[in-house]
């Protein structure tokens, strides 16, 4: 895992991203969402491959599914292709979608960052998994205060398939109860998706939720959490990154922290249909283990750990536990750093 801070004041944030396995190597991949505009997306292809060159094409799908051919690149080995949204000419300036890649030759791998005009928000991602039919996110946020400033999430839904999909999002409370008022049911055209701000989402009462959303095609499902108001002063609020882990019955937290300026917290949810028990065990960064904990999750349930009033780890802590269940469960992590400021020296006349 990597966090990458930017320097100075007014833009200071904090991003948070996984390496590769030797396995997330390929020739197709799509990222979402793919935006222009208010957040900027770039996405970076690199050729891993050590004996030939790869070209790369690209095609932008707008929420419609409307398909923009975009211009391809070649890269030789270790070489990069950039496809950086705000230079696409062939884009609006105000864009929603996905991005697709196909690559010939050599093997790549590839990264989405995501970066706010107002500097609040970056943001690595790895490549939509499109596949399953059914997927959870076990956080998202409405109007929700974990330090530094109320964060809400905008929804990313995609319709990975050549044809129509119809996808149901239902959203659950901790003890995997179903919000039903606020279940939604899309219909996306082929390669189509949708962009859903929870903080418009009258009939989703403010508080911190999952999410899994069901279809009858391969779909994906990524979300965006921010400050309500993005053009507010920064230091109004803490900037933040985000981890995702999949879906496993182990999964290696990486990088928890604790202090009195940064800080994360991290939820897991069982995606199942029967209770799971989960073990959490914190080791610090020598590797000593400092905290056991247990705790059943229903199905749909979830739990949340923040890391900034959890007493059993002392401030300073730096770490990362291990989270295991006899069924698989999925995590998500927040890392949030509270803006610096400048202060201006008092003189006395």
């Amino acid at each position: 895992v990597e966090d990458t801070r930017s320097t100075g004041s007014a833009t200071d944030k904090l991003a948070t991203h996984t390496g590769f396995l030797e396995n997330e190597t390929g020739s197709a991949f799509r990222f979402g969402p793919f935006l222009k505009g208010d957040v900027n997306s770039v996405v970076s292809i690199w050729n891993v491959s050590w004996y030939g060159s790869a070209t790369v094409s690209a095609s932008a799908y707008d929420v419609s599914g409307t398909q923009i051919t975009l211009p391809a690149c070649s890269a030789v080995s270790y070489a990069q292709c950039t496809f950086d949204a705000s230079a696409l000419t062939q884009l609006p300036a105000s864009f929603v979608g996905t991005l697709v890649i196909q690559s010939a030759g050599g093997a790549v791998v590839g990264i989405m960052s995501l970066d706010s005009t107002s500097g609040a928000v970056s943001e690595y991602r790895k490549p939509l998994v499109a596949g399953a039919t059914s997927v959870c996110l076990p956080r998202v946020l409405k109007h929700v205060n974990e330090g530094g400033g109320v964060r809400s999430t905008t929804l990313f839904v995609a319709n990975a398939a050549g044809q129509a999909a119809n996808i149901n999002l239902t959203f659950y409370d901790s003890s995997g109860a179903p919000v039903t008022v606020a279940g939604q049911d899309l219909n996306l055209a082929a390669n189509g998706s949708r962009y859903l701000s929870l903080a418009g989402m009258d009939t989703l009462p403010d508080g911190a939720w999952s999410v899994c959303a069901s279809g009858d095609q391969a779909l994906a499902l990524e979300e965006l959490t921010q400050a309500d108001n993005l053009s507010g002063l920064l230091a109004s609020s803490a900037t933040h990154g985000v981890t995702k882990l999949g879906s496993s019955d182990t999964l290696a937290v990486t990088h928890l922290m604790r202090s009195d300026k940064s800080y994360t917290a991290f939820s897991v949810q069982n995606p199942g249909s029967v209770t799971v028990l989960v073990d959490l065990k914190y080791y610090d960064f020598t590797g000593a283990l400092v905290h056991t904990e247990s705790v059943n999750l229903p199905p749909k349930g979830w739990k949340r750990f923040d890391q900034s009033s959890q007493s059993e780890l002392q401030n300073g802590f730096v770490g990362s536990p291990v989270v295991s269940g006899n069924q698989p469960v999925v995590a998500l992590v927040d890392a949030y750093e509270p803006p610096r400021r400048t202060y201006l020296p008092l003189v006395l006349r």
